[in-house]
């Protein structure tokens, strides 16, 4: 009993094969592969090849979709102020009067007198002081002022050990001070080094020198990108508040675009930018007086816009978007047309009905024309050069001639065509003008 239930499914298993098998018998031919769209709940078919001809590997989806980028800056370029000192604010114990006083006595009455500090005074400082406050003075503040009296007079104070040393202000750096990072003395002449982050040490020099005191030195080193300022303390503080404000990191606010171009070459496109927005504002040499700056990139066919604010770039993306258009006289281009509901063969033939003149010497490729595989070169040609069946004759590109009979559509630019049909990818591949391209676009799009 058990040996003849093993037969009975030993057959049963090979007409389950046999069955399977049939199923996936061959629905079209290799010459014919007319694009199947499943239903749904249908099977997927599977499409048998021989030895002479396997199958090409179907081509993986790329999205070549360009888009532009943009991004906003927070459009904020400067550093945040210090804040008031409000402890050195306030009413005093100290009332200073001196009229046409000898700086020597002055000098004495406020480091010896009132501070209890060593001093020694250099014989070249002279000078007369007549000061005269109307309300009193806190201890804390006599030193940033004996400083400014000091430097009225071309002297100058340093610190040397608890020991406070009074010189002329011109010699008060060369043998005396050493730079440094941060405040040593909380009063007398010193050297800072501020180090820059986010601007150049030269760019930062043009904006400091307007502000620096007479008699202080500033000094540059671009390697390191660093300032070295050397003066009174509260002229090296100003300083550090100015550089503050300013060294901050600018790019984050600042709006960038950058707009791949489809028919004009990057540095056409900066040119045409720069007429057009110079054209409406004619008062300024920089494009929007400086707010835009445009960035032509070659390598990646694109145009790059950066500016100060987003109102600006705005502007010149809408410029960007209205002139980046195929001109009539731009000569011919490639375009790759993705066919969906045909056969790109077919397609070819019935284009070469429409755009075929009566010319017998209308330009083609001959068949020694070396293609890659799976590319399937036929000719729109003249009348005489098609099949009998209608459609295009193997062996030869797609092309045409500007005609002007009843045999096919005259062409707008006079130019010829070329068509390779793409049996692969199942595209067309058209070599013409941008005028010629829209004529051929709308009959493909039917």
């Amino acid at each position: 009993m058990w040996k003849k239930l093993t037969e009975i499914l030993y057959v049963a298993g090979l007409l389950v094969l046999s069955a399977a098998a049939c199923s996936q018998l061959p629905l079209q031919t290799p010459s014919s592969p007319a694009p199947v769209k499943p239903g749904a709940g249908s099977m997927p078919t599977v499409t048998a090849q021989t030895a002479e001809t396997p199958a090409p590997a179907p081509p993986r989806p790329v999205n070549r979709v360009k888009q532009h980028i943009v991004e906003i800056g927070g459009g904020e370029f400067l550093g945040a102020t210090r804040p008031e000192d409000t402890a050195r604010d306030g009413e005093g114990d100290i009332l200073l009067n001196f009229q046409n006083t000898d700086i020597r006595e002055f000098i004495k009455v406020v480091l010896s007198d009132i501070l209890h500090e060593n001093y020694v005074i250099d014989d070249s400082v002279t000078g007369q002081v007549t000061m005269e406050t109307a309300r009193t003075v806190r201890k804390e503040n006599l030193f940033p002022l004996l400083e400014d009296v000091l430097a009225m007079n071309g002297a100058a104070m340093i610190e040397d050990n608890g020991l406070y040393r009074i010189i002329q202000r011109s010699k008060a750096v060369k043998g005396h001070l050493s730079p440094a990072l941060t405040t040593q003395s909380a009063a007398g002449h010193a050297v800072r080094i501020i180090p820059l982050q986010y601007i150049a040490a030269q760019e930062m020099q043009k904006i400091l020198e307007p502000f620096i005191a007479e008699g202080a030195n500033l000094r540059i080193d671009k390697k390191r990108n660093l300032v070295i300022i050397s003066g009174t303390q509260e002229e090296i503080t100003h300083v550090q508040d100015t550089v503050d404000i300013f060294d901050v990191d600018w790019l984050r606010g600042m709006s960038v675009g950058l707009y791949p171009l489809d028919y004009v070459d990057p540095k056409t496109m900066k040119t045409e930018i720069d007429s057009v927005i110079g054209a409406i504002d004619t008062d300024n040499d920089e494009l929007l007086g400086g707010l835009v700056r445009t960035v032509p990139l070659e390598r990646l066919q694109s145009i790059l816009l950066i500016s100060s604010t987003t109102a600006a770039l705005r502007e010149v993306e809408t410029w960007v978007h209205r002139l980046d258009r195929p001109g009539e006289a731009v000569g011919k281009r490639l375009y790759v047309y993705n066919v969906q509901n045909a056969k790109a063969t077919e397609l070819g033939g019935i284009l070469g009905h429409i755009f075929a003149t009566s010319d017998p010497d209308a330009a083609t490729v001959g068949e020694a024309t070396g293609l890659a595989p799976g590319l399937t070169p036929v000719e729109i040609a003249a009348e005489d050069g098609q099949s009998g069946d209608g459609t295009a004759e193997m062996g030869r590109p797609l092309a045409t001639r500007p005609g002007g009979d009843d045999d096919g559509v005259a062409l707008p630019s006079g130019e010829s065509i070329e068509i390779i049909a793409d049996d692969v990818r199942n595209a067309l591949v058209i070599l013409a003008t941008p005028q010629d391209y829209r004529m051929v676009a709308v009959a493909l799009a039917k």
